[in-house]
């Protein structure tokens, strides 16, 4: 008999497929994930490793607001990644309905941070944070619980890297919600990231995406440019400081935004204690050291605790090719 009866699909993406299964040794339902023909997908040439590399990093990450990954194995098909299966609707599909309420926010914002200080621990960028990679679902205490999806793009670094691009040379990954320096295949650091977050956040509060256009071009050019409207012109009912929290996010500078995911979680809370009071604003106390002096410290660290060869093996495993023109 075999183990896995595959059902419907419930997911497609540029170059995999998910499907619900149902785990005839353990009884319970699955998400298996599967590339799509090549000729399906808008790579040039197949990359049959990607999945294994996607498992690598779920695996080292292990995170209850992240998606767990069960197996990865290979049949007749192909290879293929067994994950947990997430019952509930996408953030996007949730901001369809409706904008997010300052409590829905405050909750949900600090599940999505939570896991990316893991990621910061860990040397690992997502890359790819879009509100189609956000799952929301239900708990039976009436609590929203949050996982992250896709890492299709994410990549394990000890030190900056410049952004992937497909072999014509395009910037991979979502127009927008991407960073200023993605798009300039510039240097990148967690506060890539956090700047994907918070055009998320952004979105989720005025289902607007921030920067967008009426085409890619000039999304891109409004990042770049940075022109966006103050959260609060969409949300005068917002406290202000989580108003500046959001905005924080999405500065044009990294040097501007918090330095990693901690520093981010820690001006939430700060955010949501000052909106008791009235007006109240949200303001960082820099550091004296640099972001270069506390990156270099980062880098110390992950190099004494792995050989070059390792890293080397890490760069490659960690690697994640996605399509380009989402």
């Amino acid at each position: 008999m075999t183990r896995y009866e595959i059902g419907e699909r419930i997911g497609r993406g540029g170059i995999c497929a998910v499907f619900r299964a149902f785990d005839n040794h353990l009884q319970r339902e699955v998400a298996v994930k599967r590339l799509l023909p090549l000729e399906k997908t808008l790579l040039e040439e197949p990359d049959e490793g990607i999945l294994s590399r996607e498992v690598l990093v779920l695996a080292r990450l292990q995170h209850p607001n992240v998606v767990t990954v069960y197996e990865f194995d290979e049949d007749e098909n192909g290879p293929f990644a067994v994950l947990e299966l997430i019952e509930g609707e996408s953030l996007r599909k949730v901001i369809d309905d409706g904008a997010l309420s300052y409590s829905d926010f405050v909750e949900i914002a600090g599940q999505i941070i939570d896991p990316l200080i893991s990621a910061m621990e860990l040397n690992l960028l997502h890359r790819d944070i879009k509100p189609e990679n956000i799952m929301l679902s239900q708990l039976r205490s009436g609590r929203i619980q949050v996982k992250i999806l896709d890492f299709g793009l994410a990549k394990i670094t000890c030190k900056p890297r410049v952004q992937t691009v497909d072999l014509s040379g395009s910037f991979l990954g979502s127009v927008s919600y991407a960073a200023p320096e993605q798009f300039e295949h510039g240097l990148l650091d967690q506060r890539t990231d956090l700047y994907s977050l918070g055009c998320v956040f952004y979105y989720a509060l005025t289902q607007n995406s921030p920067f967008k256009g009426r085409n890619c071009a000039e999304t891109m050019n409004n990042h770049l440019s940075h022109r966006v409207k103050p959260l609060q012109t969409f949300r005068p009912d917002l406290p202000r400081s989580i108003c500046d929290f959001v905005m924080m996010l999405i500065e044009r500078d990294p040097a501007d935004r918090p330095e990693d995911a901690l520093e981010a979680y820690g001006l939430l809370r700060r955010a949501v204690a000052l909106s008791k009071t009235p007006n109240g604003r949200l303001k960082r106390t820099r550091s004296p050291q640099s972001n270069g002096s506390k990156q270099a410290h980062h880098t110390l660290i992950a190099t004494q605790d792995q050989t070059p060869a390792e890293e080397s093996r890490h760069e490659e495993a960690a690697t994640m090719v996605a399509a380009a023109g989402y």
